[in-house]
């Protein structure tokens, strides 16, 4: 089983020339995902990732809905429902939003069948952190949402995710402005053996700056981080220079 999360896209919804954030690893035969944003659907596919990795299953798990984390969502579920031998399952705190989302919005109901209703399938679950059996997953807050004429926050129902099996934890900021207590504090003292953060070189609400990571993890931790949601504005060398690894190294 690898280690960490083989990451397939690396920036926010502004900016796509290397698609939106998203990573996976698999467990067994199952991809997990963390987010589906906009392009991840077509970047997987050309970069032939189910064809290499031959899952049977994935689990999708949502930091949030804004379009460059959830994006593609449905048409992955499609394209599951063909490829894949079992169904999707869609991971979020807030089920009946994922619900309603799935069958009011998008019309795509849990299950299909023919004419007469002889024969359905099942295409996706909709599934708590909580009710996983395979590995286990945390939640936590994330500080994200939309900026208002001033600004300032407009905050939204945003998560991380603390993701732990057998082998190896680590943890998924998603969006956020800042890391929890409990989570800087397990990861300085060895506990947490590696973060996704969210980085900017801009001072945008809702996301962390660089600098404010810095000032967060020491110099000889910092192997241990990887910065992703990267803008075209990210500044690769500087953050190289500070010790950090990227999702577009």
């Amino acid at each position: 089983m690898s280690k960490g999360l083989k990451m397939i896209g690396t920036e926010g919804g502004f900016s796509t020339i290397h698609g939106t954030t998203s990573g996976y690893r698999m467990n067994g035969s199952k991809m997990i995902l963390f987010d589906c944003g906009e392009t991840t659907r077509v970047d997987m596919h050309m970069k032939d990732i189910l064809e290499k990795e031959k899952p049977t299953s994935m689990d999708i798990i949502i930091t949030h809905f804004h379009s460059d984390h959830f994006g593609s969502l449905g048409n992955s579920i499609l394209r599951n429902n063909i490829f894949l031998a079992k169904p999707t399952t869609i991971i979020f705190p807030n089920v009946d939003k994922v619900k309603t989302l799935m069958e009011n919005i998008m019309e795509m109901p849990p299950i299909i069948y023919n004419d007469d209703k002889t024969k359905a399938k099942r295409m996706y679950y909709i599934k708590k952190p909580e009710e996983i059996k395979d590995y286990n997953l945390k939640i936590y807050d994330a500080v994200h949402g939309l900026t208002n004429l001033d600004f300032h926050l407009m905050p939204m129902e945003a998560y991380s995710y603390l993701y732990s099996d057998e082998s190896q934890n680590f943890f998924y900021s998603g969006d956020t402005e800042e890391i929890p207590n409990e989570i800087l504090e397990q990861f300085l003292n060895g506990k947490i053996e590696h973060m996704y953060l969210d980085a900017q070189m801009e001072n945008w609400a809702g996301h962390m700056p660089i600098n404010v990571v810095e000032d967060l993890i020491p110099e000889e931790k910092r192997q241990d981080i990887t910065l992703m949601h990267l803008s075209n504005a990210f500044d690769i060398g500087y953050a190289k220079s500070k010790k950090f690894r990227t999702a577009r190294n």
